[in-house]
């Protein structure tokens, strides 16, 4: 383990012990409650390092043993992403996390809330989240029995991993491409390549054996799936967007807690897990990067070799283009005044953009 990795744990450490000592003293008006959490994708960093170290041990700390919970991601429930949301609506489990384009199914309000090729950058990123809590927030409550937001926290901005060289956006035309959900299958359409839909668990042998060409997921998920083993090259275009997550209560337990204890579990989560997630996001990009390309210091195990190709100028004026002239007049012609007037209202706000 590197000085750099031991240096962020540390660090990691000290604030939350110190956050524990602090909120010891308020401990004593909460509810008691104990909630079971499902979360995203068990093998990847986000669950093992973010969800369930609070869910499941600084939960408990900063409470005083007040708010508890037990946590295993969807895939360990052998629940599929897509369910999460809808389970969770049910009350089958209290509290859940999974990426939230796997909700598109649900409804189309949903497809553009990770709009691919938007966000080019971490900045980006958090602007684009200013206009997602209440664009979210209002789907959620709407769609899943009245579920309370209370986290929006990215994996990280997606890249495109090929088998074949790629050289930018107009060379994807005719390519199979593994694609997440709605958005990602009209931004692939728009500069014409075949979206293909499989889960990310079947993507190393559909690489492997042509099913597919080309896959898109988050560089440091890639890499711990091992994708650098049947692809070759890596395109750094956010082309399915920043796989955001969405971690949602539901109603009926949201409801169930005082104003007090509400007001301090969302203060809660936002501090010691939405925040350092969002602060860890350009460690895990650049870990992403060297650990798949061999170009830097790999703080998870041996570094691979693929040649990085990087998303210039020209594709992103490219992809702006797509964006105002296909996609977002598509979306909004499948959704309904209501949604496409409030995507407008904060997200589009945030990016000069406006759906039609």
């Amino acid at each position: 383990m590197t000085m750099k990795l031991l240096t962020r744990l540390a660090i990691g450490s000290t604030v939350l012990g110190l956050a524990a000592g602090m909120n010891q003293a308020i401990g004593q008006d909460l509810d008691e409650a104990n909630f079971s959490y499902v979360g995203s994708w068990g093998n990847l960093n986000l669950y093992n390092q973010f969800e369930k170290p609070f869910w499941e041990e600084k939960l408990q700390e900063l409470s005083d043993g007040r708010l508890t919970a037990k946590a295993r991601s969807f895939d360990q429930m052998g629940v599929n992403g897509p369910d999460v949301y809808q389970f969770l609506a049910r009350g089958v489990f209290d509290i859940g996390t999974t990426v939230v384009e796997y909700a598109g199914k649900d409804t189309s309000a949903i497809d553009v809330i990770d709009m691919p090729l938007l966000a080019l950058s971490v900045e980006d990123a958090q602007k684009a989240l200013v206009g997602l809590k209440p664009y979210i927030s209002d789907i959620f409550k709407e769609r899943y029995q009245g579920a309370e937001v209370l986290a929006i926290v990215p994996y990280s901005p997606t890249a495109l991993f090929c088998k074949k060289s790629v050289s930018g956006l107009d060379d994807l035309k005719g390519r199979k491409i593994r694609a997440g959900g709605a958005a990602d299958n009209d931004v692939l359409q728009a500069i014409g390549a075949t979206p293909i839909n499989i889960s990310f668990s079947e993507v190393v042998g559909a690489l492997q054996h042509g099913v597919i060409d080309c896959a898109i997921t988050g560089p440091i998920d890639a890499y711990s799936a091992s994708w650098h083993e049947v692809a070759d090259y890596l395109y750094l275009a956010p082309l399915g967007g920043w796989d955001f997550t969405v971690t949602a209560m539901n109603g009926k337990k949201w409801d169930s807690l005082d104003a007090t204890t509400q007001e301090w579990l969302k203060e809660a989560v936002t501090t010691y897990y939405e925040d350092p997630a969002w602060d860890d996001m350009d460690y895990q990009i650049e870990q992403g990067i060297n650990c798949l390309s061999g170009e830097g210091e790999c703080d998870y195990g041996e570094p691979a070799s693929m040649q990085v190709v990087h998303f210039d100028d020209a594709d992103a004026e490219t992809a702006r283009t797509l964006i105002e002239e296909k996609i977002l007049p598509r979306w909004a012609s499948n959704t309904n005044e209501k949604w496409v007037a409030k995507w407008n209202e904060t997200v589009g706000k945030e990016f000069g953009l406006e759906a039609k």
